[in-house]
């Protein structure tokens, strides 16, 4: 199977193309891409599918491209390539192995091109990425502003791979050839200097020097006239080294390094491919490693020399540097590189690890030369330990903590938090570290050791340890910690300090650090929520997540270095994924890999593979993940440790207040209190009202736990897990259908939960039940046949309104299940269920072998409404296979059963259904007579999918009898529900009848019309 987003949007399966359908639908497809493997929500698909307002009904319009998706890629087999939509809360994630979409074989060939030192395998790897482009990326999408953002992006990769394997194939001496590249390209981009300036060199390296300066005076009036600019640099560069004859063959230049390009021998600008950059407006955003020398000296100037700094690097601060790596792509001529200030580290790729140092005062002497004339230089405290080695990124918690400590009239207090390992220390200290000027009467820091095996430190230690600091005599400090804290107030008072106090537990050990100076801030640093410092002290949270994919890449990268990462490509965008985002372990992963570099990355990659022994392998020395997270849940009330540990045995990540009271067997408000209490340690992750998710290392800690327990203890936990879902199934289906049959009881020895959630209307029921399909799947495979049977069950109402979703699978194993416990009506439900997809999927045979028993099933079973409803689905078979008479009378025998056990839902089923047959066999009078009854039994009913379908065909009817304006009548009040219920395959029917309708009344323009909108919805 594969994907395409280099230039139409497509997908091919064994037997062809997709065919896709409307543009919408093929930019959902682009969009789960283009994010493949992580969850996109309802929200940022709605933003990409709409350029402008979206309507009221997007949601469901999203929903329903959704299953027509998920519907296509069931009848392509897509499984068998472990390819598969599924569904999350309120989000989707199509989960894509590697190699089969074109976006991802284009960024391997030009990574392998970069690791590549003959130009001959760099233009073979290139020419083999740009072939895989078949026009401009992401046609027949939406012109959305995310979608535009993608394009763009991809768009620059393209441009930015051209430009190196024009640079390669001069250095194999193919000038032509590059300019002929170059050309088609810069005709297209006629303002992109980059590609003029390469073109002009190109041709005058081909011997074409009046080629070459007509470009130049070409690009120089049109960007003039468009832009009103002057050529760049790297532009002019090109011109001048042209008019002075360098760069020819035989000249004395053989490089574009004059001409302010990149050196031939390395690769072009912008060559890197950006990894799932959000658009190439935010990819300059970094920040550069190592900038603490003030405004000054980050622009190569002499800096203020600020007063004298006495440094007492104290507290071990070992926390995680979350760095991340955005590509930079600057297609337009750039300013001259800084030079890089004399006292600036370099930012090479080291290990974002801050190191741990011992109380240690030394001073910072500025030059006599920079002395104040006439004055001593008085002395500023700094506690800070030093900064993170290698930090790179995290750009937007830098950005968002700079506006959360401006000071004003009652100082400033920003709260860092996060889960272990997620690189809150380092956040911080880097912040401290370029900020530090801003605050001249010194900066002070405590690691109050809050989340270590080690004691907490006491807050009159370290109040003593700043009081001193800032000049209070050691005979001098108050004996009490109340006395320390009102001393240290007045100390602090009119100073303007930055106070950074890292790995606090409880807001009561951070109010008395708190500086009182109204020009001073303090930055803290917590696993915890610490909610009292926000209501309290006003402190600004600023959390800080996990890395994104391509951060967590670039991150290894930097590490590892490129050349590791370039030979396996495949095994470091593996590692990243197992690391799954932390920081912490991406560091131990990488040190693992850097410390045996004959050890291949697939090495590693292997021994994490093992959800088992991944944590185990996640160590290096006293650093680990399983330690980190050990000791937030040490520190947990009693409660929430123990819903901790159960919810290591719950399917999925996802949880809410009722599995999670199923599986801790706790009432539903105690399960709720203790899951806020993971949340606010950051074990768990709130993603909507009573909605949690747990990272994936974490959720392997949890299942370390729980595997601790018993057996037994296990087995019950589940077996309450999945009488919980049955109970609330049954109650999503009974409010989604509503007059329905129950589809089963509970079976003998359930436990009947404690709570299950409220139902208030149908889009509510349905809702529920789509967004605990997956987990449900895994309950149900895991559980009791007893149970499996019945939880499939439950699920009918949607079934039936995605009956082409790719439920079959789950079905057939739900007919396992009631044949193997036995279970006759089971059995016979089930069938009728299957059978009915089968139909819809056009999978006949199938149906019909299914359907047979399933009547006979339900009579013997006692079951007269099971029993019609089973001669209704074969009746369709009969149809479908063109056996009107098996038909008829099937559903003549449907009728009368559902009469007699006076079940007016049935009735009105069956009569639907007769309605259709009649109409179908050219007998409009009985097909209208028998929709009209039906929809007498229905008036109670809110607008539902069965209500449509009779108001179809009962306008249909009307029209075959040339009763047009009450056939119009009709379907508008079909078109009317359909759309009020959200249900796009309905409207769409009800439009193409429309159609028909207004043609049948010589209206052909209408009929177009109607015709062209169900196109929209539903292309057949």
């Amino acid at each position: 199977m594969k994907f395409r987003l280099l230039g139409a949007v497509t997908a091919d399966g064994a037997d062809g193309e997709l065919q896709l359908g409307p543009e919408k639908r093929r930019s959902l497809l682009a969009l789960l891409l283009l994010r493949r493997n992580r969850a996109v929500s309802v929200a940022q698909l709605t933003e990409a599918l709409w350029v402008d307002e979206p309507p009221a009904n997007a949601r469901t319009v999203v929903q329903s491209h959704v299953s027509r998706l998920r519907a296509l890629l069931a009848e392509a087999r897509a499984d068998r390539y472990g390819v598969q939509l599924a569904t999350a809360g309120d989000a989707y994630t199509l989960h894509l192995p590697e190699g089969l979409l074109d976006v991802e074989q284009f960024d391997a060939l030009v990574a392998a091109a970069r690791g590549e030192q003959r130009s001959t395998e760099v233009v073979g790897a290139l020419e083999h990425a740009l072939g895989l482009w078949r026009g401009p990326a992401l046609t027949g999408t939406v012109s959305s502003a995310p979608l535009e953002a993608w394009r763009q992006t991809l768009e620059e990769n393209r441009l930015a791979a051209v430009e190196a394997l024009a640079d390669h194939l001069q250095r194999l001496g193919e000038p032509a050839r590059a300019a002929e590249l170059l050309r088609a390209e810069t005709v297209a981009h006629p303002l992109r200097e980059s590609l003029v300036s390469a073109l002009m060199l190109a041709l005058f390296r081909a011997g074409r020097q009046c080629d070459a300066i007509d470009w130049y005076h070409r690009t120089r009036e049109s960007l003039a006239d468009r832009l009103g600019v002057d050529p760049g640099r790297a532009l002019n560069a090109a011109y001048e080294r042209i008019l002075r004859g360098e760069g020819a063959e035989g000249g004395p230049a053989a490089g574009p390094e004059a001409a302010g390009g990149p050196p031939l021998s390395a690769p072009a600008p912008g060559f890197t491919p950006a990894a799932g950059a959000a658009g190439a407006a935010t990819a300059d955003a970094t920040v550069d490693a190592g900038a603490g020398a003030g405004a000054g000296a980050a622009y190569g100037a002499k800096p203020s020399i600020p007063a004298q700094r006495t440094s007492f690097r104290s507290g071990a601060a070992m926390g995680t540097a979350g760095t991340a790596f955005q590509p930079q792509y600057r297609p337009e001529p750039q300013a001259a590189p800084r030079p890089q200030a004399a006292s600036e580290p370099p930012p090479a790729g080291l290990p974002s690890v801050i190191q741990p140092s011992v109380m240690q005062p030394s001073v910072v002497q500025p030059s006599a030369a920079d002395a104040p004339v006439g004055g001593e230089v008085p002395s500023v405290v700094d506690l800070l330990p030093r900064a993170p080695r290698g930090f790179y990124g995290r750009v937007a918690e830098l950005a968002a903590l700079g506006d959360a400590l401006r000071t004003g009239p009652d100082g400033a207090i920003a709260l860092v938090t996060g889960p272990a390992g997620v690189g809150k220390t380092a956040l911080a200290l880097r912040w401290a570290h370029l900020n530090g000027e801003r605050f001249p009467d010194g900066v002070l820091f405590a690691d109050l050791g809050g989340f270590s095996d080690r004691p907490d430190r006491e807050v009159g230690d370290v109040l003593a340890e700043f009081l001193v600091a800032l000049g209070t005599a050691h005979e001098e400090l108050p004996p009490t910690l109340a006395g320390r804290a009102a001393l240290y107030r007045r100390v602090s008072t009119g100073r303007r300090l930055l106070v950074v106090i890292d790995n606090a537990r409880e807001s009561e050990q951070v109010r008395p650090l708190l500086p009182a100076g109204a020009d001073s801030a303090a930055l803290v640093t917590s696993r915890h929520r610490m909610l009292a410092l926000v209501a309290s002290e006003l402190a600004r949270p600023v959390p800080l997540t996990v890395l994104r994919p391509e951060e967590s890449a670039a991150l290894l990268a930097r590490v590892l270095g490129p050349g590791r990462i370039a030979a396996e490509p495949t095994a470091s965008r593996e590692l990243a994924d197992l690391c799954d985002g932390l920081p912490l372990a991406l560091r131990v992963a990488a040190a693992k890999a850097a410390a045996d570099p004959r050890r291949g990355l697939a090495v590693v990659v292997d021994q994490l593979r093992h959800e088992q022994r991944r944590l185990s392998h996640l160590a290096a020395e006293e650093i680990s993940v399983t330690s980190a997270l050990r000791i937030s849940h040490e520190q947990l009330p009693p409660t929430a440790a123990r819903l901790f540990r159960a919810l290591g045995l719950h399917p999925g990540p996802m949880v809410d207040p009722y599995t999670a009271a199923a599986l801790a067997d706790l009432e539903h408000h105690t399960a709720a209190e203790a899951l806020e209490q993971l949340a606010a340690t950051h074990l768990v992750t709130e993603t909507g009202f009573e909605q949690y998710t747990l990272h994936d290392l974490v959720w392997l800690y949890a299942r370390q736990l729980a595997a601790e327990t018993g057996r037994s203890e296990q087995r019950t936990a589940r077996a309450r897990l999945a009488d919980q879902y049955l109970y609330a199934g049954l109650a999503a289906a009974q409010c989604a259908e509503p007059g329905s049959k129950p589809c089963c009881e509970p079976p003998a020895g359930s436990h009947r939960p404690r709570a299950v959630p409220e139902f208030t209307d149908v889009e509510d029921a349905l809702q529920w039940i789509g967004a605990h399909r997956e987990t449900l799947a895994e309950v149900i495979a895991t559980t009791s046949p007893e149970r499996a049977w019945r939880l499939v069950l439950t699920q009918w109402p949607l079934i039936l309104r995605r009956v082409r979703d790719g439920w079959v699978p789950q079905l057939q194993l739900a007919l396992e299940a009631a044949m193997e416990t036995g279970h006759t009506d089971g059995e016979s439900q089930v069938r009728a269920l299957l059978g009915w997809v089968l139909v819809s999927n056009r999978r006949l045979h199938e149906a019909a072998i299914c359907l047979t028993p399933a009547a006979e099933l339900a009579a013997r079973a006692g079951n007269q409404v099971g029993r019609a409803i089973a001669l209704i689905n074969l009746a369709a078979v009969h149809s479908e296979l063109a056996d009107h008479g098996a038909a008829g009378a099937g559903l003549a025998q449907a009728l009368e059963i559902a009469m007699a056990a006076d079940h007016p839902h049935t009735v009105a089923l069956a009569l639907q259904h007769l309605a259709r047959h009649h109409l179908d066999a050219g007998r409009p009078r009985p097909a209208l007579d028998h929709a009209l009854h039906g929809i007498a039994l229905a008036t109670e009913e809110g607008p539902g999918p069965r209500r449509v379908l009779l108001h179809t065909t009962a306008g249909e009817a009307l029209s075959a009898l040339g009763r047009h304006p009450e056939a119009r009548a009709r379907l508008g009040a079909a078109l009317g529900e359909a759309e009020q219920i959200g249900h796009d395959e309905a409207t769409a029917e009800v439009l193409r009848a429309l159609a028909r309708a207004e043609e049948a009344a010589g209206l052909a323009a209408p009929a177009a019309a109607y015709r062209r909108r169900a196109d929209l919805l539903s292309p057949i």
